[in-house]
């Protein structure tokens, strides 16, 4: 079932039903909610399961989005429902809070990615992107947040596999037609970071 609340196409709430074989009856299942902005761009779903026993609504889960002025998408973040907290706590899987930052044609110029640490997100991820003159893209640099240093040196232990991360580059070149045509990557140990500056976002 969708429920509209204007004129436009874009639906602000859906109903999932399931049948109930003993009632004989179609039950509330799954309820989404949705909000818009009025580029028809997605600010917000929330999720709902529905509850028996106390016959009502249980929030769990919900994604909030933002866009710049040209309707490109700047972040995204992905929450939870804490039973035990009664409240929103931020999504541990690894994607689910991310910013975007665009390059002067369009492309991604850096991507950011944040986990959700002791009740707020910190810096985990980031993805830059470089152009040559043609907008192909010549080098794509990972790194990750160290948190003791406090910068994007990488070297660090994250998740409960306590698996070091380690920041790479990778180098493309393309042909006369602007064809990729090889990749090379490469480990950034923590000198060669700080000798080459990297600047930090």
């Amino acid at each position: 079932e969708y429920i509209y609340t204007d004129a436009s196409l874009r639906y602000t709430t859906e109903l999932f039903y399931m049948w109930n074989m003993e009632e004989n009856e179609w039950t509330p299942f799954q309820q989404g909610e949705y909000a818009w902005d009025g580029n028809g761009n997605l600010l917000m779903q929330t999720f709902y399961s529905w509850s028996s026993e106390v016959s009502d609504w249980q929030p769990v889960q919900k994604k909030t989005y933002t866009w710049d002025g040209q309707n490109r998408q700047t972040s995204y973040f992905g929450y939870v429902w804490d039973t035990a907290a009664n409240d929103w706590i931020g999504s541990i899987d690894d994607g689910d809070c991310e910013e975007y930052f665009y390059a002067e044609n369009g492309d991604d110029s850096l991507i950011k990615k944040y986990l959700w640490v002791e009740g707020e997100w910190v810096n985990y991820q980031q993805t830059i992107y470089t152009y040559d003159a043609n907008w192909n893209c010549t080098r794509e640099e990972s790194q990750y947040w160290n948190r003791e240093r406090q910068d994007w040196s990488g070297n660090e232990t994250w998740g409960p596999n306590g698996f070091i991360f380690q920041n790479q580059y990778a180098d493309n070149q393309y042909d006369s037609a602007d064809r990729l045509i090889r990749q090379d990557v490469y480990p950034v140990s923590y000198t060669h970071l700080r000798a080459h500056e990297t600047p930090e976002h």
